[in-house]
């Protein structure tokens, strides 16, 4: 399944390509706001050694 949803091997999974394996029914739609995590494992990019994780909340723009 990681290969397939995977396929370029990068660790990442997108959320459309999990909802349409998992859960082809359901109507598909972008929501308004999301939260992004951003997860660094790596001690050494960071200032003082210490992993950090990030959460930034979206905020809708009104632009198209």
């Amino acid at each position: 399944m990681t290969r397939k949803l995977d396929a370029e091997n990068l660790g990442i999974i997108l959320l459309n390509a999990f909802m349409e394996e998992f859960f082809p029914e359901e109507k598909q739609s972008t929501p308004d706001t999301f939260t992004l995590f951003h997860y660094n494992g790596q001690p050494r990019s960071c200032p003082d050694g210490r992993v950090r994780l990030w959460t930034v909340q979206s905020l809708e723009s009104g632009c198209q």
